[in-house]
């Protein structure tokens, strides 16, 4: 009986093992997906700073030689 019962528990534990594993895999696989996005954000962002900076100083050299206003 006592047999039994410590392979009804070991048989328990490799599954619980399993779904653990499962989960901890699916866990990696969300995370890993969520920092792919925050990257492919984070590269538009600076690309939108970068544009945004050569702009800026386009107007401002313009500014400068009096060829266009601030509000512009």
């Amino acid at each position: 009986y006592q047999r039994r019962v410590a392979y009804a528990e070991s048989q328990m534990t490799r599954e619980e093992l399993s779904q653990l594993e499962l989960e901890i895999a699916l866990e990696v696989l969300t995370y890993s997906e969520a920092l792919e996005a925050s990257q492919e954000m984070l590269s538009l962002a600076e690309d939108y700073v970068s544009c945004s900076q050569k702009t800026y100083e386009g107007v401002f050299e313009k500014y400068q030689a009096g060829k266009e206003s601030m509000t512009e």
